[in-house]
């Protein structure tokens, strides 16, 4: 938990556009069915690039 908490202290313009572009799909009734597992994979990736550009060269 600690570290999700600092990826938003870090980066709060990704977590309020991500957050905000899911909540924005997710409040279409249908849409939400198909569009929450591709929400997921996409945190996961997202997760991955910004600990991939975190790693020293």
């Amino acid at each position: 938990m600690a570290a999700r908490a600092a990826l938003v202290a870090r980066y709060p313009e990704l977590a309020l556009g991500f957050g905000l572009g899911v909540a924005a799909i997710i409040a279409v009734p249908f849409a939400a069915l198909v569009f929450r597992p591709a929400a997921v994979v996409a945190a996961v990736h997202v997760l991955g690039r910004v600990d991939e550009a975190a790693l020293p060269a």
